[in-house]
This record gives structure tokens, C-alpha cells and sequence, in this order.
């Protein structure tokens, strides 16, 4: 998969950086297959996904999408930023 759609708001996989409808530069930080959500599609094993973004103007902010086996929107996970050096 080349992208992920959220809305109405496209994705791209990659590691280049993209900006957010709210201007703040991202790019794909990881992905992670959900080995206990599995499922025969087609007769190919396919995997629910977590993909997360890393925000680039600030340290540790991170977001992240999980996606169904069949490629369905679940939900949003928003991490906070905790600023260490404060």
C-alpha cells in the first residue's frame, strides 16, 4: 500500500516529510502488523496495522492510525508530547 486514506484526507507512505491540514510537518515514523488481528482475504493472511507518524517540529509527538485487515479506518491514537528539559 502505497498511501492511507482517514477521512478525507490522504497519507503517503513513505518517509518523505508531508504537512497537516493544521500546517505541522510529519512523516511515517513505523508500521506494525497486529499478529492477534489476522484474517484470510482472497486466500492471502492479511494483518491489522498500526501506522505512526513522528510531528517534526517538535521532539516526542507522535500519532498513529490502526487499520483493519481488510484496510478499514479503526481509530486515531494521539501521544502527548512530554518535554523532559523543562
Amino acid at each position: 500500500m502505497e498511501k492511507i486514506s482517514v477521512g478525507s484526507v490522504d497519507i503517503n507512505l513513505n518517509f518523505e516529510p508531508q504537512v497537516s491540514k493544521k500546517n505541522r510537518p510529519f512523516r511515517l515514523s513505523g508500521i506494525e502488523l497486529l499478529q492477534d488481528k489476522k484474517l484470510f482475504i482472497d486466500g492471502v493472511l492479511k494483518h491489522g496495522t498500526i501506522y505512526t507518524f513522528k510531528y517534526l517540529d517538535v521532539y516526542d509527538e507522535f500519532f498513529s492510525f490502526e487499520f483493519s485487515p481488510s484496510d478499514k479506518f479503526i481509530r486515531a491514537i494521539i501521544t502527548e508530547s512530554v518535554n523532559r528539559f523543562k
